[in-house]
């Protein structure tokens, strides 16, 4: 933060916690943390603010110039694609506008592989993936028992911080145990360190 924003350095680093510690751990989330300091004078201390606060002007902008369905065809083309287990994104195939690709790679949320791309980390596309599930969690229940496995983790992990209600997150739970006891007694343990007041009253 020192080297690449000075001038934000000395007041941010004064407000740092252990969880901006654990989650700036990870480079990408560091570097996009670094980004967003610059431009906002933001640094969120959670992985979901984190994300909320980078993608939300991009929707936002969309919105203003009345392509606000862009952000509904992202959040679903990220879901379907861990659905069906695609690594490699063809624009084309795929039917995102140019402009949704130009904008996240911007950003940094997308890496250029040739004439196609890939989500630069899991998380990125997590984060969508869950944006899109925050909706109609009864999509778990569509997809079969074996392909619900450890790769969705962080997708349900952010689905719980977006639901934000023990109540809502107690059912999605519930449609995840029905699918994978492992899984769902994983998140669940995670909750248990990171947001046990998601857990209050069950």
């Amino acid at each position: 933060i020192d080297n690449r924003i000075p001038d934000r350095a000395k007041q941010a680093i004064s407000t740092l916690t252990d969880c901006h510690y654990r989650l700036y751990a990870n480079p990408l989330e560091l570097e996009l943390a670094i980004e967003l300091l610059r431009d906002t004078g933001q640094l969120p201390q959670n992985r979901c603010d984190l994300y909320d606060a980078i993608l939300t002007p991009i929707f936002k902008g969309w919105g203003n110039s009345g392509q606000g369905l862009l952000g509904d065809l992202l959040i679903k083309t990220a879901y379907e694609f861990r659905r069906d287990k695609v690594e490699i994104i063809d624009p084309k195939a795929a039917g995102l506008p140019q402009k949704v690709i130009s904008d996240l790679e911007k950003k940094k949320f997308l890496v250029k592989t040739g004439e196609n791309y890939r989500f630069r980390h899991d998380r990125v596309r997590g984060y969508l993936a869950a944006l899109y599930i925050r909706r109609d969690i009864t999509l778990l229940d569509k997809i079969r028992d074996k392909q619900l496995d450890s790769n969705w983790l962080v997708i349900i992990e952010f689905a719980f911080l977006l639901l934000n209600k023990p109540d809502a997150v107690k059912e999605l739970v519930f449609v995840v145990l029905r699918k994978n006891q492992v899984l769902a007694g994983n998140v669940v343990t995670r909750l248990e360190e990171t947001r046990p007041d998601l857990l209050e009253g069950w």
